[in-house]
């Protein structure tokens, strides 16, 4: 039996009904109140109680959540649904073939025999059994070539495989990792369905490429030996059609008719397969040349590292991206490594009405120092009275604590520490700007100049500089200032510029983006970053939520599980 639908859970939860779910899978009894208060905290929504109320109902009348008087929880038969829907799709393949004796497998992996084999199967049962063996066993032949040439090229239509057999599709990434060997799938789908199916190549080493508009008219598998071409009928095709035309949710597909219509009906399949150096090496060039068109060096995968830390804005700041370079991180890291040295860190933003730092810009700062000095920079942070007690608790680098006086005072002191310090470079992280009236305001645009160091003169004094924000009302946002007063009007802007500015939806985010960065340039993970440890420290140290201005392990509202999976989405790219 197929459920009323398939969530999408967690983080990618897109409608409430998948929001809902996903909440209840965690804290498995709540009433609306609750949920209502942590779908607007968790997903930064504006949906009304009345709607949430509403929504509850009709999944309980669709008998996905049952209610009892007082809280909701996931019904239990909803769930067997689900698990009788997968195991569907899992019988579907054990009950392949055992053995399909007109394919000599031995043959096949003979390499002292390049004869091109040409066989036709008759089933999708057939097909199916072939395909998991075949790949198998040709990454068992790679164990023997150097790890530069364990690379698999797959070219074909939609990412079929990964909704029909997720478990075959996870051993092979499994045995992709064993052999260190790195896969690239050009596929030609990039509707909704093909990117809900990227979804099970997270944190691998297979790369995708939707709508990757090549020539080829049949599917290939191209392994270091082998060159594997495969012709579907036309009346797969038309199957595969229907299935992802005009789809825009995974809701859509009805997987369990797919599966009746593929897998009850003979439908002949044709293999082709060649060992010919000459021809392998063809459609290799041909592969990596369209590799090369995609910039595999410098993007690895479907989204930027610029698309990744601008993900879930609540701040308008997104709107602002397109008035920057498209990879800004990278041109960011690039500059940094060419002025490696002496780096000051300039951090801390003043939180209103709580006399401390907020939670976001520190993290990152401290993070960033570690990946710094991993690349041979001496650090030292410059902050205020309100940040200095805390930074001095996290960090082992020099922590000069600058004073809150005069323009012409800070003047003075920034050019002091310039000349002693003698810094390649000066970055900001999360720290309030000038403004053109020469005040310092917060995101609500109140005014924050009696509580916050002026330390904008280090950036108008020195010139090799970088600023990473994520409002408008911090040192470097001056770049953009006639932007930010066109597409945040509520932002009153800093005036203050950089040589380079880095955007986020947290400047935290943004902060980890240009550290991905600097590890993909420098070939190496320079930093894990496992924020949860350092975000508790800075909350028992007297920090807070710069939005909520709360005590709580979270920084602009964004909690651990919410941060986790930017995280994970960055690590990826250098994933090992």
């Amino acid at each position: 039996m197929v459920p009323g639908y398939v969530p999408e859970l967690f983080l990618n939860a897109s409608s409430t009904k998948d929001k809902l779910v996903s909440l209840l899978s965690v804290y498995p009894y709540l009433s609306t109140r609750r949920m209502h208060h942590l779908l607007k905290k968790q997903y930064a929504t504006n949906i009304t109680y009345q709607a949430v109320h509403k929504t509850l109902k009709q999944m309980v009348k669709q008998g996905v959540l049952q209610f009892d008087g007082k809280n909701y929880s996931i019904n239990p038969g909803w769930i067997n649904r689900l698990r009788l829907f997968v195991e569907k799709i899992n019988n579907n393949n054990d009950n392949k073939l055992k053995n399909i004796k007109r394919i000599d497998y031995g043959k096949i992996l003979d390499m002292s025999n390049k004869d091109t084999i040409n066989f036709v199967l008759q089933t999708r049962k057939e097909f199916d059994q072939f395909y998991f063996k075949i790949r198998i066993e040709l990454i068992k032949l790679m164990n023997s070539l150097p790890k530069t040439e364990r690379i698999v090229f797959h070219h074909i239509g939609h990412l079929y495989i990964s909704l029909s057999h997720p478990t075959e599709e996870h051993e092979f990434i499994e045995d992709l990792k064993k052999t260190s060997a790195k896969a690239y799938y050009f596929v030609k789908g990039d509707g909704p369905v093909d990117q809900w199916a990227t979804k099970i190549y997270n944190n691998s080493p297979v790369t995708i490429f939707l709508g990757s508009r090549n020539e080829l008219t049949r599917l290939i598998l191209l392994y270091p030996t082998h060159l594997i071409e495969i012709y579907y009928s036309q009346r797969t095709n038309e199957i595969f059609r229907r299935l992802y035309e005009r789809k825009w949710s995974i809701e859509q597909v009805k997987m369990g008719e797919l599966f009746d219509e593929l897998y009850t009906v003979n439908d002949p399949i044709q293999i082709i397969i060649n060992k010919d150096p000459l021809i392998i090496d063809t459609i290799k060039k041909f592969s990596t040349d369209l590799l090369s068109k995609h910039k595999i060096s410098e993007l690895r995968f479907l989204k930027t590292i610029e698309e990744i830390i601008t993900e879930r804005d609540i701040k308008g700041v997104s709107k602002l991206r397109e008035y920057l370079p498209k990879h800004y991180c990278k041109e960011a890291a690039n500059y940094i490594l060419d002025n490696k040295g002496n780096v000051i860190i300039i951090t801390g933003f003043y939180v209103r009405g709580r006399n401390t730092a907020e939670t976001d810009g520190l993290i990152g700062a401290v993070f960033l120092a570690k990946a710094l000095e991993k690349i041979g920079c001496n650090v030292t942070f410059i902050t205020d009275m309100y940040a200095s007690p805390i930074l001095c608790k996290l960090a082992k680098n020099r922590i000069i604590e600058f004073p809150i006086t005069t323009l012409d005072e800070s003047e003075k002191l920034a050019e002091k520490y310039i000349r002693e310090i003698n810094p390649n470079l000066i970055i900001s992280i999360e720290r309030a700007g000038l403004s053109e009236s020469g005040r310092y305001y917060n995101i609500r645009s109140k005014d924050i100049t009696k509580h916050t160091a002026k330390l904008d003169p280090f950036f108008t004094l020195f010139d090799k500089t970088i600023s990473i924000a994520d409002t408008g009302n911090e040192i470097g946002m001056g770049n953009l200032i006639n932007e930010i007063k066109k597409e945040i009007p509520s932002i009153v802007p800093s005036k203050t510029k950089t040589k380079h500015l880095i955007l986020g939806t947290t400047t935290n985010w943004a902060t980890y983006g240009l550290i991905i960065a600097l590890s993909i340039l420098s070939n190496k993970k320079l930093v894990r970053i496992d924020e949860v440890p350092i975000l508790k420290k800075i909350i028992k140290l007297g920090g807070v939520d710069g939005l909520t201005k709360k005590k709580e392990i979270s920084y602009d509202s964004f909690t651990p599980l919410q941060s986790k999976e930017i995280i994970d989405s960055l690590q990826a790219f250098i994933s090992d």
